[in-house]
């Protein structure tokens, strides 16, 4: 090992003390780092022997210190494969035991994680990595730093440690700031970004190691192309929805929140980009406006942040819904849709969470009548508004009532009657004004009517309560 070092080395130390280089010496050098580098990497990293394997990547550490970068580009993601992947097989056995023998979501365990972290990136090896990943950038060639990106995707795949992987994340990170345009020509960024989307999923390794996982993530998600950006925003929302009822799964609604919040933060460039499906107006935002009403405290507080900074960055010129002062009005159509398909779920919590949001939107006066005129007067696009605000009232109401008449009792039942009598006490106002007619252009579109209304879509029709009969008694027999 020293001796082969001492050959890669192209600096000599002269009598006096000071470095000297000499053409001779480089041009010996580089030929033994040439040799030595492709002997380690083909054959002596692969030695069955654990001590004969620990020798070799200990002079792979002693050549990557001392060759020349011209020596190392050539061989870059094959050097960089080879750390990754020895920084778990060197790991302590110690903390193997310790983890395996750990219970998941303790205190412990994640403390412990934080130590393997911790000592995994002050090792000689992760010193090793650090000066080849900033070697990256100063390649003269585009292919070496290409080539990068499926190394760094066939480590965390191949690896089944935890060191390796949080490296892989720290060097994507990196790579991402310093060396953005490997990723957007590269043909492998898409299939690395979806390995990293799984590994927020799976991750074993605690806490502290998700959050790099979902770090990378976030980082590559403003380089990578916007199909592949929505495709996974979608499934993440899709995943959310199905981590609920007799499939409930709290890790998994944190993992989808975490997903879908570091694109909103990172890359929120990818919102302006809707796509021909308008994932972002139609299915992302009224999901985190759901989301925002999770009983999971933490996975509420991400949902937030995606509805805020997502719904900032959103271009709502491409959606349907357009029209509206507030995030809530514009999107008015999407949410009652997300509501209602929330209200008609099985599980009881997603039938809560819809009739919550519900409330939320009444209370707001976004499911309302909109403002009144004095001189009774509305322009074209008042009017329109309006429309918009009774259909979605009259969807959700819909849906809460039929809700409601169902003769089981479930937990959280109580929350769907609230957001009916809500949404009733918002519009009965509008109804006994009889102002649909000016404002509506027709009276059978508003969601609450009294009186003798013939339209189909009345939900009061026939009901004695609301009958003139019962309108002028003083009780209802």
């Amino acid at each position: 090992r020293s001796l082969t070092i001492f050959l890669c080395n192209p600096y000599i130390e002269g009598p006096d003390g000071l470095v000297q280089v000499t053409e001779e010496k480089e041009r010996d050098a580089v030929s033994a780092s040439a040799t030595a580098l492709r002997w380690l990497l083909r054959n002596g990293l692969k030695q069955q022997c654990p001590e004969a394997a620990g020798i070799c990547i200990s002079a792979l550490i002693g050549i990557i210190d001392v060759a020349k970068p011209a020596i190392l580009e050539a061989l870059l993601s094959d050097v960089i494969y080879a750390l990754l992947m020895a920084m778990s097989n060197l790991e302590p056995a110690a903390f193997n035991y310790l983890a395996v023998r750990g219970e998941r979501g303790s205190t412990e365990y994640e403390n412990l994680a934080r130590l393997r972290i911790q000592v995994s990136q002050s090792s000689p090896l992760a010193t090793a990595l650090r000066k080849c990943i900033d070697l990256v950038p100063k390649t003269r060639s585009l292919k070496y730093q290409e080539a990068v990106v499926p190394a760094l995707e066939s480590a965390i795949r191949k690896s089944s440690g935890m060191a390796t992987r949080t490296a892989a994340a720290e060097a994507v990170i990196t790579l991402c700031t310093t060396c953005p345009h490997m990723f957007k020509s590269s043909t492998s960024s898409s299939s690395l970004l979806r390995c990293f989307f799984d590994s927020v999923y799976r991750e074993r390794g605690g806490k502290a190691a998700q959050d790099k996982m979902n770090g990378a993530f976030g980082a590559l998600s403003a380089l990578c192309p916007g199909t592949v950006i929505r495709s996974l925003a979608s499934l993440a929302t899709d995943r959310y929805k199905q981590a609920h009822g007799s499939n409930d799964d709290a890790a998994m609604r944190h993992a989808s929140a975490m997903i879908l919040r570091s694109i909103a933060v990172k890359a929120s460039n990818q919102f302006s980009d809707p796509g021909n499906s308008d994932v972002w107006c139609k299915k992302v935002l009224p999901i985190s406006f759901l989301g925002m009403r999770d009983p999971d405290k933490s996975a509420s507080s991400l949902w937030r942040e995606v509805w805020e900074d997502g719904g900032a960055a959103v271009d709502l010129g491409s959606s349907e819904s357009d029209s509206g002062n507030t995030l809530e009005e514009s999107l008015l159509l999407s949410l009652a849709k997300e509501c209602v398909k929330a209200l008609e779920d099985r599980s009881w919590s997603r039938r809560v969470t819809g009739a919550v949001a519900i409330i939320s939107l009444a209370e707001k006066e976004i499911l309302a009548p909109p403002p009144r005129r004095l001189n009774g007067k509305y322009s074209r696009s008042e009017q329109a508004r309006a429309k918009k605000r009774a259909h979605a009232s009259r969807v959700a109401l819909s849906s809460l009532v039929q809700l409601v008449s169902r003769n089981r009792i479930w937990t959280g039942k109580h929350e769907v009657v609230r957001a009916t009598v809500q949404l009733c006490k918002v519009w009965i106002p509008f109804a006994v004004t009889k102002e649909a007619e000016t404002l509506l252009e027709d009276p059978g579109l508003a969601p609450v009517i009294f009186g003798d209304s013939t339209s189909e879509q009345d939900l009061f029709l026939n009901d004695a309560f609301f009958g003139d009969d019962g309108m002028t008694n003083d009780r209802v027999e």
